[in-house]
C-alpha cells in the first residue's frame, strides 16, 4: 500500500513535466530513406552514436530501425531498410512529453520522430535520453 502511494505521489508531482510540450526536448532526427544500404545505416548509427534511425515512407508513416532489428539481418547486402524496421507512431510538436514517454515505453524505442504537420516532414525527434535529463 506505501509503495502505490508513492507511485502515486511521485505521478502527481511530474504532473507539469508531463504535460510541457514535445517541442521543448526536440533533437536533431537520425533520418534515411528507403534506398539507403543496412552497411550504410549502421554505419549512421555509430557515426551519429544512435540507437534508432527513421525512415520516412508516404504521408506520415515512419519506419524506426534499431539495433534490434540490425542484428537479426544475415545478409546485410540483401536485405530492405523499409521492410526490416517497424512502423511507428509520430508526434507533432504540439503533444506532451507524457504521450511520448508512454508510446516509447508501449514500442520499445529510445526516441520517436516529431513531423511538421504541413508538409508531414521529420523535423526532429524526442528522445528517452533527452527526458531523462531534462
Amino acid at each position: 500500500m506505501i509503495l502505490k502511494e508513492m507511485n502515486i505521489q511521485l505521478y502527481e508531482s511530474l504532473r507539469d513535466f508531463r504535460t510541457r510540450y514535445v517541442k521543448e526536448l526536440i533533437e536533431p532526427p537520425v533520418v534515411t530513406d528507403t534506398n539507403t544500404s543496412v552497411s550504410k545505416i549502421i554505419g549512421i548509427l555509430t557515426e551519429k552514436n544512435a540507437y534508432d534511425i527513421f525512415i520516412h515512407l508516404t504521408g506520415t508513416a515512419v519506419v524506426s530501425i534499431n539495433i534490434r532489428d540490425l542484428i537479426s539481418v544475415r545478409d546485410i547486402s540483401a536485405a530492405k531498410p523499409s521492410i526490416l524496421g517497424n512502423r511507428i507512431p509520430t508526434l507533432a510538436d504540439k503533444d506532451n512529453i507524457g504521450l511520448a514517454a508512454r508510446i516509447m515505453s508501449l514500442y520499445r524505442l529510445r526516441a520517436l520522430p516529431v513531423i511538421e504537420s504541413h508538409h508531414n516532414d521529420i523535423v526532429g525527434q524526442i528522445s528517452a535520453k533527452a527526458i531523462m535529463k531534462a
